[in-house]
C-alpha cells in the first residue's frame, strides 16, 4: 500500500512540474503578443504632414497676401495653432513623437506661391 502512495505522489509531482513548465512557456509566448512596436519615425512623418496641411489651408485662406512681388510668407506652428488651423495637445503644444521634450510650436514654416500652388517647407530642428 505504501508503494502505491509513493507512486501517486511521484505522478502528481511530475504532472505538476509539466503543468508549471507549460504554463511559463505559454505565458512567455502570449506576453510578447502585446508588445507595442512604436515607430517614432512613422508618427513624426504623420505630424509633419498634418502641419503641412494646416499651413496649406492657412495659405489658401490668406491667398491675397501672396503677390508676384512677395510670393513667400513665413508663419510659425504657434500661429497656425492660434488661428485654429492645427489642434494642439492639452498643454497647447504639438510635440515631436521622435523626441519627447521637443515641440514644433516655435518652428517656422515657409509658404511659397508658385504656379497657383503653395509649396510648404518646415524648418528643421536645431
Amino acid at each position: 500500500m505504501k508503494y502505491l502512495k509513493d507512486k501517486k505522489i511521484m505522478t502528481l509531482t511530475i504532472i505538476l512540474l509539466l503543468f508549471t513548465i507549460g504554463y511559463f512557456i505559454i505565458v512567455n509566448k502570449i506576453s510578447y503578443a502585446f508588445v507595442n512596436d512604436y515607430d517614432a519615425s512613422f508618427y513624426h512623418t504623420q505630424v509633419i504632414h498634418i502641419i503641412e496641411q494646416g499651413a496649406k489651408k492657412y495659405a489658401q485662406d490668406h491667398q491675397e497676401e501672396f503677390t508676384e512681388e512677395e510670393p513667400i510668407k513665413y508663419v510659425t506652428v504657434q500661429e497656425l495653432i492660434d488661428n485654429d488651423y492645427l489642434i494642439p495637445d492639452e498643454d497647447g503644444n504639438i510635440k515631436d513623437p521622435s523626441e519627447e521634450e521637443v515641440t514644433f510650436n516655435s518652428r517656422k514654416i515657409r509658404i511659397k506661391l508658385q504656379d497657383n500652388d503653395f509649396e510648404i517647407e518646415i524648418e528643421k530642428s536645431v
